[in-house]
Parts: structure tokens; sequence; C-alpha cells
């Protein structure tokens, strides 16, 4: 095979193992890479840097799990293969990469040389084929790390300047600026200003009895998105609080992302049409304007109190997912009739979501509205004879895709050794050759499911709002096929050792259980054509 041949066989491999190692799937991208001879490769400069950023993700992993020697050690043999890649590509990204993981591996001098090689190869090759965000960042990092800070920020702002929409560019950058600054015990503060907008979840009082100043509570919803910083705003938009703020998003330059229980129509008629004055206009107009409607299923069904929940679960999951993907911080606004009713917002769902919120140490403010309390839409606070209920369902399969599991006794008899202890919403049911699990509480299922992905099973897992009947011939609860459509796109979406989440899923566990688990986007699944792609997420221990 020539040299050319040989360098077309490894990006083919290499494509694989750059996706498995995106899908989290660590362990399986490590295997494809040395199955595919490309752990031995030594002469291609591609091959070389893909092997350095799995042992970076090798070694990130042993930090985070306290094996400090390890991790060192990983670091340094990450610098090493990006340190080969160098010496083949006079590019600065491989380059860089070394210096920095020299740091992390304890080896602050080399580091330093190998960043003032970088800034040698910037100056001797300025048209270097990059963008001029990379080529200002990756000049700032290297001025970071040969100890000249002033220079180093100044880069990094003309970078931001260059780009400023370039959201996950900077979060990557400043990542690694502050894990730097960090590590030398320098102040991180004037990364602040160069930070990405923080991102918000809305909710409020569907309607306010009785008139209210709504300029003057515009003003205060305005003040605030300005003093936050909030570039990025998730919610519903029921009459009342919810378009209210959502108009302010707009009027401030953010994005709107809609979060529809129900769906458009559904949702609209339920929580807008009923209302008086020119509230079903202003919602159109939103939707129009919004940057993404999320609708949850059941689409078309009138939106009642499990679905409201799961809608705020998303709404807040998804503010709290993008502030981690972009480096920044996520923050809630809610607007509350005034503390004279604090039963009635205790009991309704905007109460429950501030609940949910605080109890995740997240900001919070609270905007409260002298007015009455008005006759209540049922989505709104109705709790009683809920027709839906929230099931956190995961589908679990072997990890031969070829296995039959009901011909199989012995992974049946493991299977059942790890899941007999727990405590099920609805009993354990067959669905197309895999065994689906139903729980109430989201952690528990995110811990059985990472369980069980550590010991092989392909797991899958979905957050749904469903109404489950009785069996006719056995009489056992059971969820029909319909809601377990999303969960079986899972969990034909995973490998061995690996557990993908929907977003519903994904978004809920970030909501309730912040360090419960880490929530990776990998991509989306078009399950037929014209249908809703399915955002996946890869679900790894914190």
């Amino acid at each position: 095979m020539t040299k050319d041949m040989r360098r077309s066989s490894n990006r083919s491999a290499i494509l694989s193992v750059v996706a498995l190692a995106r899908a989290g799937a660590l362990d399986h991208a490590w295997a494809t890479f040395e199955e595919a001879g490309l752990d031995e490769v030594r002469d291609d400069p591609r091959v070389l840097t893909v092997k350095g950023r799995l042992l970076k993700d090798r070694a990130r992993m042993l930090e985070a799990h306290g094996q400090t020697d390890d991790a060192r050690q990983t670091f340094s043999q990450a610098a090493d293969a990006y340190q080969m890649a160098a010496s083949l590509d006079p590019a600065t990204y491989p380059l860089i990469n070394a210096a920095t993981l020299r740091l992390l591996a304890g080896d602050e001098a080399q580091s330093r040389e190998l960043a003032r090689t970088v800034l040698d190869r910037i100056a001797d090759n300025p048209d270097e084929p990059e963008t001029p965000f990379y080529k200002s960042a990756t000049r700032a990092e290297a001025r970071l790390l040969v100890g000249d800070t002033s220079a180093a920020l100044d880069d990094l702002s003309e970078a931001v300047s260059l780009a400023p929409r370039a959201w996950e560019d900077h979060a990557v950058t400043l990542r690694q600026f502050e894990m730097i600054m960090a590590m030398r015990g320098e102040d991180t503060g004037p990364l602040d200003p160069l930070k990405p907008p923080r991102t918000l979840h809305f909710a409020g009082h569907i309607r306010f009895g009785g008139a209210i100043d709504e300029d003057a509570l515009c003003k205060q919803v305005r003040a605030y998105l300005e003093r936050a910083n909030i570039g990025f705003a998730f919610g519903a938009l029921a009459a009342g609080a919810d378009i209210i703020i959502a108009e302010q998003v707009v009027a401030h330059g953010a994005e709107l992302h809609a979060v529809l229980p129900g769906g458009r129509r559904a949702f609209g008629e339920m929580s807008v049409v009923p209302s008086d004055e020119d509230w079903e206009d202003r919602f159109e107009r939103l939707l129009s304007k919004a940057d993404t409607v999320r609708e949850i299923e059941p689409v078309g069904d009138p939106p009642d109190a499990a679905m409201i929940a799961l809608g705020n679960l998303v709404a807040m999951g998804c503010a709290t997912m993008l502030a981690e993907r972009y480096a920044t911080q996520s923050c809630q606004l809610l607007l509350m009739r005034d503390g004279n009713h604090e039963a009635v917002q205790a009991a309704s769902a905007t109460g429950e979501a501030g609940a949910i919120w605080r109890g995740g140490g997240r900001p919070q403010e609270i905007i409260t509205v002298d007015a009455p309390a008005a006759v209540t839409a049922p989505c709104e606070e109705t709790r009683d004879h809920r027709m839906q209920h929230p099931v956190v369902c995961l589908a679990v399969a072997p990890a031969d895709e070829d296995a039959r599991l009901a011909a199989r006794p012995d992974l049946l008899d493991a299977l059942h050794r790890a899941c007999g202890s727990h405590s099920y919403k609805l009993p354990p049911r067959w669905s197309d050759g895999k065994i689906v699990l139903s729980f109430g509480d989201v952690e528990e299922a995110l811990a059985l499911g990472m369980t069980l992905a550590g010991e092989g099973w392909r797991i899958g897992g979905d957050l749904v709002a469903a109404q489950p009947f009785a069996d006719p011939f056995t009489g056992t609860r059971m969820l029909g096929d319909a809601p377990l459509a999303p969960l079986a796109g899972t969990v034909r979406s995973a490998l061995s050792r690996q557990f993908i989440a929907t977003e519903n899923l994904a978004a809920a566990a970030r909501a309730l259980a912040p360090h419960a688990a880490r929530m990776e986007p990998i991509g989306e699944l078009e399950e037929r054509p014209g249908a809703t792609p399915l955002a996946l997420y890869s679900v790894r221990a914190a």
C-alpha cells in the first residue's frame, strides 16, 4: 500500500474514532483506534493529533476521579502525540495543544519553550489558513503560557471581537485560560467581560387579575435582562408573564427559545386564546421571532399539569446545558403575584420551577406584581385528576446487537440481579427485544442506567408525559408504544457500555440533579423523513 493510500485509509478510520469520542464512547474510540493500527502510526499528523485528543480526554477523566499522578502521566503522553504531529505539520494547532498539555503534566519549562515556538511560527507564517479568531486566540494562549498575561488578555479580547457570536469557540478558549491562570494562582476576574452572555429560564403566573401597570413591569424586566447580560432565554409563551418577558427578551436582542407543552396549537388554545386583550396576536408574533420552538409531547393534547411540569424541566435544563456549553452562567426570572399569595405560588407550576431552580443553587430573580389572583387556566395550577404522568424510561439491550435477549437466560439473570432492588413506577416490560424500565425518580434512573452501561449493556433513556393504561389481559399498568418511540431511537443509537438519552431526560437531569451526571450532545437522529430530529446526549458519570 502506498503512503497516500494508507493515509486515505487512516482518514476513514479517524472519522469513526472522532465520532465515537464526541459521543462519549471513549473506550470504543480507543479500541477502534487500535484495531485500525493507528496507535502504531508515526508519520501521519492527523492520526497523531487524534491520538493526542483521545489521551487528553482520558487524562481529564483520570483527573476528575482524583487520580492525579496517572492524569499527569497521560497528559504527558498526549503532549508527546501532539508534539510529534507538530514536527510533521507546520500548523500551530498541534503545537499549542502540546504546550498547554506540558503545563498540565507539570513541565512548565517545556510548556514555555513550546509556546515560544508557537509565537515564532505565527510570526513566520502570518497567512496560515485559519480563521482570524483562531489566529488571535492561539497567539493569546501562547502568550499566556510564556507568562505575558497582559498581552494575552489583549489578544483574547481581539479574538472575541473578530468573531463576536462564535460562542462555543469563545468558551473553549476561555476554559483554557481559566485552567492555566488557576494553575498559576492568577486572578481570572479579567476574563469575565469576555464571557458569552448568560442564559435564562423564565416563567410566571399565567394571568394577573385586574389591571397592572404593564409599562412599568416591562421596564423592570428589561432592566434585569440588561443587568444580568442575558443572551439566550428559554420558556413557554402563555398569556401574561411569559409573553411579557419574552417580548422584552426579543427587544433586548437575545435569542428566544420557546418550549410549548402540547405544541403550538394545543398550547395556544389552552394558555393564550381564553385570555382577554390581544394576547393571541402577541403569541403569534413571538412564535415568528423565536429562534427555536420546542414542542413537548404528546403534541395535540391539551397541556395538563404533568406536561407543564415537563416543559418547565426541559426549559430549565436547556438553559443550564447551554450555559455549560458556552462557559457562562444560567439564571432564572419569575414574574409572580405579590407575597399575599404564597399558598397559590407554592402550589403553582411557576412556584415548583422556582423551588427546583433554587435547589440547584443558581441565581434567581423574582419580580412581584401587585395584583389579585385571576381565575386560573387548568394547565397552570390544577393539580387534581391529571391525565398524564411523568415517567422516566430506560431501554436495556445487550451489547451484541444481534443477541436475542429472550434466548439468553444468563443475561436475563444478570440483568435481574442488577435491577431487582429498584422501585419502579410501572412494571418492567418487553418491547421489541429490549427490557423497558420505568421510574418516577430521575436520579434513580440515571444511576441505574450508568451502572448498567458500565457493565456492558446498551442503554437508552427518555422522560415522557404519558397516560399509563391497564393491559386488558393481565391488568398490568403499562405505557403504549407511541410514548416509547423516542426511547427506541436512543437505544438503537447506543453502543456497548453507552447510555444515550433524549433531550427531555438530559435537560430534566440537569434541572433536577445538576451534579448527578454529565450530558454531552452527540447529534440528532432523524427517525423518518419530515419528522423533527431527535436530539441525543451521551450520559456519563460526573
